[in-house]
Order: C-alpha cells, then structure tokens, then sequence
C-alpha cells in the first residue's frame, strides 16, 4: 500500500537519493560528483526565499521510506522567486498532497512574483504548473540546459 507523502525540511543531501524521472534526469548532467550536487542543493536551500511563518521555501517530500520530490522558491531578485522542483517517477502516486505544498508555500512566500520554466514539449510539467496555479506568459527559445526551448508560467501575490 502507497503511503501517505510527508512533506519535510529540504535538505542539500536529499537530492543525492531523488531517482529522477526521465524527462528531468538531463538536469544533473551538470554536476560530475556527489560533492557538486550537494553543493547545487546547498546553494538552493540558502537562496531559498523566506516565508510569512518564519521558514525557508525549500521542501523534501518522502512517501514509503523514498524521496519523491523537492523543491522550493530561490529568491532571484528583491520580490522575485524562482520556483524548483525535481522528482521521481513515484511522484505521480503523490501529485495531489505535492501540489497542495507547492501552493501552501507560493501564498506565503516573501515575494510578489514567482516563475518557473518547464521544457517545451513535457506536457506533464505543464498541466501540473498551472495545476499548482501558475500561468503561462510565453515561449523562450535555446534558453534550457541543452539549448532546449522552455515555457515560462509565474504567479503574482500582492503582498
């Protein structure tokens, strides 16, 4: 039987155990050593933005002893976030309780603007992102990893 997921603090190490699902396995072909995606997860949870409740947008979510996703809002500039999310193929068993994450921490994020980019062409990203309530402002061309064109979608909070 499926657990329930449980949604913890981010944690640089975490991504060290996250088995990517394929269409995001390309986003580490960056990094050529554990030490260097610990450093790339140190960096997220540092730069991640800071919430109304005194915490960090920066999130793990564990289901059956297994990290099935992280991911979090970096702050890009004074009231801009850039929101991040890696997962597993087993995320899908747990979309409902992830995205209901997401959109608790997008409403009491310490920033007006959120964006993300989602690969063209990885319509599961995209139903999900507007899913999770954020919307499609356009295309930008070879801008991805691997000169790959990607979707920009952003939310806007007064705040």
């Amino acid at each position: 039987m499926t657990q329930r997921v449980k949604i913890i603090e981010f944690e640089p190490h975490h991504l060290l155990s996250l088995d990517l699902q394929p269409e995001q396995k390309h986003l580490f072909d960056l990094f050529t050593t554990a030490k260097e995606i610990i450093e790339y997860g140190y960096a997220l949870k540092m730069n991640a933005v800071d919430t109304d409740d005194n915490t960090k947008c920066a999130w793990t979510g564990i289901a059956d002893g297994k990290i099935v996703g992280c991911g979090g809002i970096v702050k890009v500039q004074e009231h801009i976030g850039e929101a991040w999310t890696l997962f597993s193929d087993d995320f899908k068993k747990h979309a409902p309780r992830i995205a209901k994450e997401i959109r608790r921490q997008a409403s009491i994020a310490k920033v007006e603007r959120v964006y993300a980019y989602i690969d063209t062409g990885f319509e599961r990203a995209e139903r999900f992102i507007q899913w999770v309530g954020l919307e499609y402002e356009g295309t930008m061309r070879r801008s991805g990893t691997h000169k790959q064109d990607q979707k920009i979608y952003a939310r806007i909070r007064e705040i």
